[in-house]
């Protein structure tokens, strides 16, 4: 008999220790608005693998809803050490979702194959450049070294912090792990068919399932790039979850019973870019301050996006580590008879032919925006031309200009978010000579911005980074438009959902009615 009870405890303890997987409530649909080109975070860049990877893989760190703040996720705690190291202990029990424990040598792994693998080709290793190595010092406790000051580490560890299993991905091919899901995180990939859907499972061996025990049991996320198509599978029921709603939807979804607009504040920043690396008009300062002051951007936030942004002067959100500047009040606002003065003043007062590039469907009403900033220009003589295409053709378009192969003068509508609030991202990604998106190479702000980012002193890293925001403010590098506001579409009767400001979609915070 008392070996019955015993055994009876220890099932009874288990139970309690890992909620199974039908403990979880029900199925929620989804509708997203893209894809990953791939499942291995280490591989590629990309705005929806940023949002969705968290979902299998657990990071290091994570951010509050609201405010931002950091603190430790996957990593129980993590303490800086010295100007170019931190220390991060992972929390006590936690496994991958095929039961191996996480250990430090699967974080030194993960990290260490973007840079060290040659042949996984990654384009994520740009963001690991000034880390130099994980260093173990048992299997729940390392130290990340960095080759200088590196004050945004943890938020670098809260966007590109995924740990892998190494167990499990050893013998597979790159093709397997960048189909499959092999981490710690709350949900686990089952099925994944391009173009379409994705479908997964709660995980029953997540370490936080007891602070979450309403989220959805399965998840199936539908792909549908279109916006009016994903405001349909919404009103119709195909779907209760829709992201990025389109402003003109708005008013139809919050009339249809059961549904409602959810929106708040984001961080994703809209703007125009200039191409200045191979001379020319768009070289001349005079000719972008120009194009800038004829850009009216208080129309557009008015019309084209029916409020739903908010005016906004620098390439930097509120959410970063550092660089945000506040004081930032004004670029070029919009002013034709300056702009027209400065067209003159710049030798191009007959105007020349110019590229607009556009992606469609990508952010809202970004085609609309290219064509009413098309006519803008024109009113300053500037012969534009709208090209709009999805977002892998105008990114091609773009590498093409940038590169040179493609000629002309161009300038492009852009979108850029920075969840992690990681300021090299930004300052690198959008001006840099091999930013992702920059379409300049300014040596002089090469050594600003590389000087500002390795500075231990927070403050002085602080003014240092927003002298490099008035370098691109004085030399009219990009045009800001707005900064953003997300909208979702809700079934409420289906569950309850607290939006993020960094549009980010974490499906452990999804409350299951």
């Amino acid at each position: 008999m008392r070996k019955w009870l015993v055994a009876f405890l220890i099932l009874a303890l288990a139970g309690l220790a890992a909620p199974r997987a039908d403990a979880f409530k029900g199925t929620l649909r989804l509708a997203v608005h893209g894809q990953p080109k791939t499942w291995d975070p280490g591989k590629t860049p990309g705005f929806m693998g940023t949002m969705l990877w968290p979902w299998t893989y657990d990071t290091l760190v994570q951010a509050d809803l609201k405010t931002g703040k950091l603190y430790g996720w996957l990593a129980e705690k993590f303490e800086r050490v010295s100007a170019s190291a931190f220390k991060f202990t992972l929390r006590k029990g936690a496994v991958f979702a095929d039961g191996n424990p996480v250990t430090s040598a699967d974080v030194k792994f993960s990290l260490h194959r973007v840079w060290e693998d040659k042949d996984l080709k990654s384009t994520v290793k740009s963001y690991y450049k000034d880390i130099k190595e994980v260093e173990i010092i048992d299997d729940r406790t390392f130290i990340i070294h960095t080759k200088g000051p590196m004050n945004d580490l943890p938020a670098l560890m809260r966007t590109w912090g995924h740990v892998i299993n190494r167990k499990a991905v050893t013998g597979l091919t790159y093709a397997q792990i960048a189909t499959g899901s092999y981490g710690s995180g709350a949900y686990i990939l089952k099925e994944w068919k391009k173009g379409l859907r994705f479908v997964m499972e709660a995980n029953p061996r997540w370490w936080n399932n007891k602070k979450y025990p309403n989220r959805p049991k399965k998840l199936i996320i539908r792909i549908i790039r279109e916006p009016t198509t994903r405001v349909k599978a919404l009103t119709t029921g195909e779907v209760d979850f829709a992201m990025r709603v389109a402003p003109q939807f708005i008013d139809k979804i919050n009339a249809t019973p059961g549904l409602k607009i959810l929106t708040t504040p984001s961080i994703r920043i809209y703007y125009v870019g200039y191409l200045t690396e191979h001379g020319g008009p768009m070289a001349n300062v005079k000719v972008r301050q120009a194009i800038s002051h004829a850009i009216n951007t208080p129309l557009i936030i008015k019309s084209l996006l029916q409020g739903r942004a908010d005016p906004w002067f620098q390439l930097i959100h509120q959410g970063m580590a550092s660089g945000y500047n506040p004081k930032m009040k004004s670029w070029y606002p919009y002013n034709v008879a300056k702009a027209k003065k400065l067209m003159k003043e710049s030798g191009f007062g007959k105007g020349f032919k110019l590229v607009m590039l556009s992606p469609r469907h990508t952010i809202p009403a970004d085609v609309q925006m290219c064509e009413a900033i098309v006519d803008m220009v024109k009113k300053i003589g500037i012969d534009a031309q709208c090209k709009a295409s999805s977002k892998r053709v105008w990114r091609g378009r773009f590498k093409k200009y940038k590169k040179g192969t493609l000629k002309g003068n161009m300038m492009f509508i852009a979108s850029y978010g920075n969840q992690g609030g990681i300021p090299g991202n930004s300052f690198r990604g959008v001006m840099a000579c091999r930013g992702k998106w920059s379409p300049h190479c300014f040596p002089e702000y090469e050594k600003m911005i590389d000087k500002a980012l390795r500075t231990a002193d927070t403050a002085l890293q602080q003014k240092r980074l927003e002298k490099a925001t008035w370098f691109m403010h004085d030399n009219a590098t990009h045009k800001p438009i707005a900064k953003s506001h997300d909208v979702y579409g809700v079934n409420t009767k289906v569950l309850d959902y607290k939006m993020r400001y960094d549009e980010m979609t974490l499906p452990w915070s999804f409350v299951m009615k």
